[in-house]
């Protein structure tokens, strides 16, 4: 089991003041953000990382015998933030032997030294299976439970939610899934295209994308 040690920690924890107006969250993040991705392979990891950051930093793969098999790190600037994310090999990936690939998020940790403000979890808006009820358990294994008080539920095909449905509604139709939602805080959020980087009440004054803006405020 991988050793966890946060930023809380090591270093000061992140600050995040917010304000809403509308809905709209408007943040002032800490020097630097440091951010690992888990999920299952073709959980839509390397996407989320690139429109946080706004561009293509890490590679998309449209097949499923292809994926991030080795942990991959950048940093961008966003909202006048240091921003690093950490994409790791995603569970259940048959080219990835289990002990291959607690050593590569082993790995992501050192390299996320002195440690990761927030672990984001990658779900897709479907039928949460037994399957997504072992990643829970493997990250669990890797981290520990203590991983989980720094954990972000985002689910990733977000339109896909029934019309008028909610994010927390949604997790609210499981139980093992309101479960995860209760062991990470309450913190969840939707993540799709589609209306991610638009908010239709929005006047161009954002100061980071509007879905960017969102996820981050769940960062506490």
């Amino acid at each position: 089991m991988t050793q966890l040690c946060t930023a809380e920690s090591r270093d000061h924890r992140i600050s995040i003041t917010t304000e809403q107006e509308g809905g709209v969250i408007f943040l002032l993040f800490a020097e630097h953000l440091r951010i690992i991705l888990l999920g299952k392979t073709g959980s839509g990891k390397s996407s989320l990382a690139n429109t946080i950051f706004e561009e293509k930093v890490f590679e998309i793969y449209s097949t499923a015998s292809s994926g991030t098999i080795q942990c991959e790190k950048d940093t961008r600037l966003v909202n006048g933030t240091s921003v690093s994310i950490t994409d790791t090999p995603g569970f259940f990936d048959n080219r990835v032997s289990e002990e291959d690939l607690r050593n590569e998020i082993t790995r992501c940790v050192v390299e996320s030294s002195p440690g990761p403000h927030a672990f984001l979890i990658l779900l897709k808006v479907e039928r949460y299976t037994e399957q997504e009820n072992e990643v829970i358990t493997k990250i669990k294994e890797s981290f520990s439970e203590e991983a989980f008080r720094y954990a972000v539920l985002v689910f990733t095909h977000g339109d896909d939610l029934p019309e008028g449905m909610q994010i927390e509604e949604f997790c609210r139709s499981n139980n093992q899934l309101l479960e995860l939602l209760e062991r990470c805080g309450g913190r969840c959020h939707d993540f799709d295209n589609k209306y991610w980087n638009n908010n239709p009440n929005a006047k161009g004054d954002l100061p980071c994308s509007y879905g960017t803006c969102r996820v981050m405020g769940k960062i506490q």
